[in-house]
């Protein structure tokens, strides 16, 4: 039995180390969430489909404090079912990195699409303050479907205190 965990270590060995590094360093980078020093924040919003408009109301779902905004939005037309979505406004004076949908920089004032424009989807990201050296950081989880011509919508996040 014992050689038989030997052999598998020793087969495994880059493997086991591989994990280690890994499992190690998300432990380092969560370790201001995990050590009480992160906020955890939950908005959910249903709302009821209006038309399809350039400038699409959006309504605020949950603010993150020194980031901006998690929006939402949900259109229906004779044409096309009801559809949901969320947005994210920059609602600070510097530019911001946003990590959901592969977005990337957002200016001050402007807004993006950042997940689940459908019938329904999820989707986990950050948004940080700064790409080389973030001073703000919150990683985000949203969620959303439709039933008839409502929209229902689910953000949760844990952020860092400022």
């Amino acid at each position: 039995m014992l050689r038989s965990l030997f052999t598998h270590i020793r087969a495994h060995f880059v493997g086991y180390i591989a994990l280690f590094v890994a499992l190690g360093g998300t432990a380092y980078a969560a370790a201001p969430f995990l050590s009480g020093s992160g906020t955890a924040k939950f908005g959910r919003l249903s709302m009821q489909a209006g038309p399809v408009v350039p400038d699409t109301p959006m309504q605020t779902v949950l603010s993150i404090d020194g980031l901006g905004d998690v929006l939402m939005y949900c259109t229906a037309d004779d044409l096309n079912p009801t559809l949901g979505g969320f947005a994210f406004k920059n609602t600070t004076t510097a530019r911001i990195f946003v990590g959901l949908s592969s977005r990337g920089s957002l200016q001050p004032g402007e807004t993006a699409i950042i997940g689940w424009p459908g019938t329904g989807g999820t989707a986990i990201g950050s948004i940080t303050s700064d790409f080389d050296k973030p001073d703000r950081t919150a990683i985000v989880a949203l969620s959303g479907h439709t039933e008839g011509t409502t929209c229902f919508g689910n953000v949760q996040l844990i952020e860092q205190p400022q």
